[in-house]
């Protein structure tokens, strides 16, 4: 199966449910936070720095939302202006062909799947929302995902994925684990720049996820 070069690294168990306000108290928008607890997750992948999804929530969504969830579009400004790395939110082609370009290059993906499955078996599209997760592997019979909801990882076939993508909507984060690099990854500028903002966070009382067992 591929995978995303050293997978281990990847927060697979980082759970949006877990996730609390910089006040400490639980966060109001949690059920719908699964584009930033994606993007956390492909954060920590990709610098072993811990960016609390409860922070890029609230700058894109500013504080003291509820119910609101995130689009392509703003995850992919949040990357993009944020943090000043290439993404590819085009979603002009089909989602399997970019988990494969994806992953091949070493890129994080995460992709827009229906969150309600069970009302797309019934053929309820228009009911059955919208959910957000970081796709991590495949292979020619199966595509792997990390569920931010309840934090598991879950793997279906090809043709349970095509069923529950929604419309080949994704973001890839043209960047590899800059970590790798050893110490000039310490030292590359997008990896100070998480870990600037991982500071500031911890200062604000953000939640940080790496409190949460694994497994």
């Amino acid at each position: 199966m591929a995978t995303l070069p050293n997978i281990e690294a990847f927060p697979t168990h980082w759970n949006q449910l877990n996730d609390v306000r910089a006040d400490h108290r639980i966060d109001t928008n949690k059920n719908h936070n699964c584009g930033p607890e994606s993007i956390a997750e492909c954060l920590m992948y990709l610098t072993n720095v811990e960016l609390p999804a409860g922070y890029i929530a609230d700058v894109i969504l500013g504080p003291d939302k509820v119910n609101v969830d995130t689009w392509n579009t703003q995850l992919a400004d949040f990357i993009r202006n944020w943090s000043h790395i290439d993404v590819d939110d085009s979603n002009r082609g089909d989602s399997g062909a970019a988990i494969r370009y994806a992953i091949d290059q070493g890129y994080p993906i995460i992709v827009l799947f229906y969150w309600d499955l069970a009302a797309v078996d019934r053929g309820d599209m228009a009911n059955a929302g919208g959910h957000w997760c970081p796709v991590i592997a495949y292979d020619d019979h199966s595509v792997t995902r990390s569920n931010p909801w309840g934090g598991v990882k879950e793997t279906w076939d090809w043709g349970q994925f095509n069923k529950y993508k929604q419309n080949n909507v994704y973001v890839i984060l043209k960047r590899r684990r800059a970590i790798d690099a050893g110490d000039r990854g310490l030292l590359d500028p997008f990896v100070q720049l998480v870990q600037k903002a991982a500071e500031e966070a911890q200062k604000m009382g953000y939640h940080r996820m790496s409190n949460q067992p694994a497994g």
